[in-house]
């Protein structure tokens, strides 16, 4: 509880960068836990270094996502019922982006059963 205190205590802008850490590796451990879920016959070896630009693309969008629908400022004070149905709605407008995103570019790995497990 002390530990939970002090982080409530900081500053706005340094729970919003704290934050933004989190998801950052929140959304790099999705993508690799949702990788070896469908595809766990390939192993480690299979995230080359276009698995690795993948991953930074899908974080870089998602935390732009997140921060442009204000994801950060509301999650910084009360988290109500609402917000959480927002949060809902922001991680499904980002799921699309990233359908959309793999439409366009023709990554075929990148389907829906990926980003439904995601």
């Amino acid at each position: 509880m002390k530990i939970f205190s002090r982080l409530i205590n900081l500053p706005i802008s340094l729970r919003k960068l704290l934050l933004i850490q989190l998801d950052i590796l929140l959304l790099i451990f999705s993508y690799i836990l949702t990788h070896f879920l469908i595809y766990p016959k390939l192993g480690i070896l299979y995230l080359t270094s276009n698995k690795l630009l993948d991953i930074f693309t899908i974080t870089l969008i998602g935390i732009l996502i997140y921060y442009v629908n204000g994801q950060y400022k509301g999650i910084t004070r009360y988290l109500g019922s609402l917000d959480l149905y927002l949060l809902v709605l922001k991680n499904i407008i980002l799921s699309v982006t990233f359908f959309t995103f793999a439409s366009i570019f023709k990554l075929s790995y990148f389907n829906l059963q990926f980003l439904l497990v995601f």
